[in-house]
């Protein structure tokens, strides 16, 4: 249920936040938006790609803001590298207070013509990296776990029946990890986002795709100030 007063930030003075799929348009996004809103705070990017020039220069305008932001590179889709990456934030900062599961891949095909390995290839973050990051921070004490899905998990999309199918989990995750907070077996609030196209999202389409969504379906690109 959506809070009866408007919420306040979820971002607090010097807390230490993760964001997975860190190298992406929306990591980056987020770890703006933190640094921006939340003085002193620690944030960790962490994606299985090293960064680019332009994407390490977004991390020195972040750090110019005053937070202490960092680039990890894990793959969480592995038990241990998830493991690893928790308890490592944790001996490093002396905690975490939040993490924002946005680690994401797409391989457009139609499903008589998906392989297994790029289904599984698109499962693997949103699946497994959910249940790995999930069970390795299962005693820390959490303000939130946001995870980042989308419409297609609701409505379906021609050539992604995989990427539906995962985002599809993530919801249904959400709401299995709050039976268990309300239990006291896990911290903090688990909430699961159905995104729409963000414009400044790193899944980007091109002009004639981004009109023929408008008029089939009503929706255009959500903007970066109306996201956060």
């Amino acid at each position: 249920s959506p809070p009866a007063e408007e919420p306040k930030t979820p971002w607090k003075e010097r807390g230490v936040y993760l964001i997975t799929g860190g190298a992406g348009g929306l990591g980056l996004v987020f770890a703006g938006e933190i640094a921006q809103r939340a003085k002193d705070s620690v944030i960790i990017l962490a994606g299985r790609s090293s960064l680019d020039g332009p994407k390490r220069a977004k991390l020195e305008e972040f750090r110019s803001r005053g937070a202490r932001v960092e680039y990890l590179e894990a793959d969480v889709s592995d038990k241990q590298s998830a493991s690893r990456l928790i308890q490592k934030i944790r001996e490093e900062h002396g905690g975490l207070d939040g993490i924002i599961h946005g680690a994401g891949v797409i391989r457009d095909s139609f499903i008589l013509q998906k392989t297994k390995e790029q289904l599984l290839e698109v499962l693997a973050p949103k699946v497994k990296g959910l249940v790995n990051l999930d069970e390795a921070s299962k005693d820390v004490p959490l303000d939130f776990f946001i995870l980042f899905s989308s419409l297609s998990g609701s409505l379906g999309n021609p050539g992604q029946a995989d990427y539906a199918a995962a985002n599809a989990f993530m919801d249904a995750y959400a709401c299995y990890r709050s039976e268990l907070a309300a239990s006291g077996k896990r911290h903090g609030r688990t909430i699961s986002l159905c995104w729409p196209l963000w414009e400044e999202g790193g899944m980007r389409l091109d002009a004639k795709l981004v009109k023929m969504l408008e008029q089939n379906t009503g929706l255009t690109a959500l903007g970066t100030a109306a996201g956060l």
